[in-house]
């Protein structure tokens, strides 16, 4: 018999009625929170935000163990790695595509390449077959704001996206600083913000370092447009005009960085 309960704090609206054989004891129970199985709603909303899907067993097991154990052991578990993952994909499509068309017309034929829709099948493949919720948790917010985008010339480079993921992944529980250095120096993310072979200064010559990662840097990885106060409210001005953490100055500035950076 599988057991329902109505949420603790949903009963709006809700009316619950008993037999004339029934006391009511149950039914208040249930529609005031006393009635829950506590420890089962309490893992499964944790892992509503520490997993990207939890079922039955998995809620089962952390609430038997708590959420503190439950972290610990995926902080110990085992990693995957999606380039390796894509390349395994990618390798058997090529021998599919070889019987189908024949070998002469797949092997060593240069327009025939990986392109983000086998990075796509490794990304589902991982996610759905890992244990490390936690970290693919954790990797997948990371995506959302370090982003590099497929719709762009990277979507024929399925090897650099995933190789970039995984520079997210692997740094899911590290530190920030760490993880900002390393999504600047990967080639997807120079290439997409455009300071991948970004020349020095060069007054003379009119040669000034292309501004576009100085600036996300600041506006969207880090920082933010304004600043702002212990409350996450806006400084405002004199003005009552909210207060930029940045200008054109200092992304000049900062954009001298981001140069030299490309193959030797």
């Amino acid at each position: 018999m599988i057991q329902e309960h109505f949420g603790a704090g949903q009963s709006l609206g809700i009316s619950v009625t008993s037999s004339s054989q029934s006391n009511g004891t149950n039914a208040n129970s249930t529609i005031n929170g006393n009635g829950l199985d506590q420890q089962f709603d309490e893992a499964s909303r944790f892992l509503g935000q520490a997993s990207l899907g939890a079922n039955n067993e998995l809620i089962t097991y952390v609430a038997s163990i708590g959420a503190e154990n439950w972290i610990d052991e995926q902080f110990a578990s085992g990693m995957v790695n999606f380039r390796d993952t894509t390349q395994m994909i990618w390798d058997e499509f090529v021998l599919d595509y070889a019987d189908q068309w024949g070998p002469d017309e797949v092997f060593g034929n240069d327009a025939l390449f990986p392109i983000a829709t086998y990075w796509r099948m490794a990304w589902w493949n991982n996610v759905m077959k890992s244990d490390d919720q936690l970290r693919q948790r954790v990797a997948l917010a990371l995506s959302e704001i370090m982003v590099v985008l497929e719709k762009s010339q990277l979507e024929l480079h399925a090897m650099g996206l995933a190789d970039y993921y995984d520079q997210l992944y692997h740094n899911a529980f590290g530190n920030y600083r760490d993880l900002i250095e390393d999504v600047t120096l990967h080639p997807s993310m120079g290439f997409y913000l455009s300071h991948l072979n970004n020349e020095k200064s060069n007054e003379e010559l009119n040669i000034h370092p292309d501004e576009n990662y100085a600036r996300e840097v600041m506006q969207l990885f880090s920082i933010g447009l304004y600043e702002l106060n212990i409350d996450g409210s806006l400084v405002l001005d004199q003005n009552d005009a909210p207060v930029p953490t940045y200008n054109n100055d200092d992304i000049k500035e900062f954009a001298k960085i981001f140069t030299g950076l490309g193959p030797a």
